[in-house]
């Protein structure tokens, strides 16, 4: 998450198929994340759209709220309003009613996405603590191998992969900070760093294995437009390392 992760956020206590890219227009990309419970109006999504940014990543489930019953309103209307990017995450965890085997959200979601028809570009597997409830995971062990189902039940359904988490949380999760899963770093990461900070200039993406960063989320709430989001920063130089865009350039297929 996101705000999902931030609903989340506070984990911090210490405190997302063919891949096609073409020539860089831009510096970077400003986009948000926002969390299941909010469905903006189109008057909402124009205004964040001249605010300036150019993706957003929508939260497709949440644990125990399970799967987004307004996402198709949220992922149309971003596409309708000018959206270069429209991506998807989903908060899961192992002991959560719900949620396992691993590949049950990802079938719900697929099967969501297609029944509606959705054009999307990622499948974000957010990966953090639960903040109001401290049993919503099991011992490391366990936890590892559900990320490592929940991100190859996505892949088998052709989901393109990407991991958000944040260098706490990981360790949380997992059991230490610099604890990888096999197949993992290979993939996007989506980190948190909340130092208001539109740069990849912290390290603090360095966990899990990772070393290369995707996108940043760089402010956990801001209050813009009549809501409440989560700030994202991605640069041309994260999207090419990786083949992978998060400002328009990269061609999303229809799912």
């Amino acid at each position: 998450s996101t705000q999902s992760t931030w609903g989340n956020k506070f984990c911090l206590l210490v405190v997302s198929a063919v891949i096609l890219c073409v020539a860089p227009v831009a510096l970077g990309a400003n986009g948000f994340d926002i969390m299941q419970g909010v469905n903006l109006t189109t008057a909402q999504w124009k205004c964040l759209k001249n605010a300036g940014f150019d993706f957003v990543i929508i939260e497709a489930w949440r644990r125990y709220w399970l799967l987004n019953p307004v996402l198709a309103d949220m992922v149309n209307n971003a596409w309708t309003n000018g959206f270069t990017r429209v991506d998807l995450y989903i908060f899961v965890c192992n002991n959560c009613t719900g949620n396992t085997p691993g590949s049950h959200p990802v079938e719900e979601v697929y099967n969501y996405v297609k029944a509606h028809n959705l054009k999307y570009g990622m499948l974000w597997i957010d990966v953090e603590p639960c903040q109001e409830r401290k049993d919503c995971w099991l011992d490391y062990e366990s936890n590892k191998n559900y990320v490592l189902e929940v991100v190859q039940a996505a892949k088998d359904r052709g989901f393109d992969v990407g991991i958000y988490s944040e260098k706490n949380c990981w360790g949380n999760v997992t059991g230490a900070k610099d604890a990888s899963i096999p197949g993992l770093t290979d993939l996007p990461l989506w980190y948190a760093r909340f130092n208001k900070d539109k740069s990849f200039n912290d390290g603090e993406y360095e966990f899990g294995g990772w070393t290369h960063p995707t996108i940043k989320q760089y402010i956990g709430s801001a209050d813009i437009c009549d809501t409440n989001i989560c700030l994202l920063y991605t640069s041309d130089a994260a999207d090419d390392l990786l083949c992978v865009d998060l400002g328009g350039r990269r061609i999303i297929k229809q799912k």
